[in-house]
């Protein structure tokens, strides 16, 4: 096992594993890939990030410049491209991972627990982190502090 120097380093390659559990876990669910839920004007909704998710979003957008993208003027997520697709996705938060929309298919109950269970161990996850961190935020509360 590699050491990590770093304690973010190991916090972001601890939630990038995460990220591939609840991946492997929404594997029976399909997207109709219409990037409505990153309309946010449109549904009234977008997805609440932890700290620790936004970083590792935060680490891609350093990457490739610094920069965040420019707000949308229908209001949508910023890290849509033209095209209305991510930019982001390999980082998208648990939120867009566990395809919070109406459209998706092959819900219920059990995955609903599922969803639940993981979303409980992201916290822990998050938590472990960052102790001090008061809950996730909407995504525009992370935009409005910058990348």
């Amino acid at each position: 096992m590699r050491a990590f120097a770093d304690p973010t380093r190991k916090a972001l390659a601890d939630l990038v594993a995460f990220y591939g559990r609840v991946d492997e876990a929404q594997s029976g669910f399909s997207c109709p890939g219409r990037a409505r839920c990153s309309r946010f004007a449109e549904t009234g909704r977008e997805p609440y990030l932890w700290r620790i998710e936004w970083l590792l979003v935060a680490r891609r957008v350093a990457e490739r410049g610094g920069r965040l993208p420019a707000e949308r003027p229908d209001a949508g997520c910023r890290f849509l491209d033209a095209a209305g697709r991510c930019t982001v996705y390999e980082e998208r938060p648990f939120g867009c991972r566990t395809y919070g929309c109406e459209l998706a298919q092959n819900g219920g109950r059990g995955q609903r627990e599922r969803l639940r269970s993981l979303n409980r161990e992201l916290g822990d996850l998050a938590l472990g982190f960052d102790p001090e961190d008061d809950g996730p935020r909407p995504i525009s509360r992370h935009h409005s502090k910058g990348a």
